[in-house]
């Protein structure tokens, strides 16, 4: 698409076949972890996480990351979601402190 940036009907193009992909793409639904077999759960995890870190190279090899790539620990503990703070969408007092914050 990079490439077709001066035509634009091969940019309308390249997106429709883009759009056609994502179309016919299967989502499969996760697995339910079996008690009896940890060590397949754990062969899972070892998966999604080698797949994870191939999507950041593939990332980083189409130029969608700046500078440095992430690494597997920082991806799955992200800061910001540690971070707990004061919300502007939190009511404790419910539904009447909802009606009384719109009016």
């Amino acid at each position: 698409m990079f490439a077709t940036e001066d035509n634009v009907e091969k940019v309308v193009s390249a997106i429709k076949d883009l759009e056609k992909r994502a179309c016919t793409m299967t989502l499969t639904a996760p697995t339910i972890p079996s008690p009896t077999a940890p060590h397949l759960e754990l062969k899972q995890l070892t998966l999604l996480e080698d797949d994870l870190m191939d999507c950041v190279t593939k990332l980083g090899d189409h130029k969608w990351i700046c500078g440095t790539h992430p690494m597997l620990e920082v991806l799955l503990n992200l800061v910001e979601e540690r971070e707990i703070g004061e919300s502007e969408f939190r009511f404790p007092g419910g539904d009447t402190e909802i009606i009384t914050k719109v009016i």
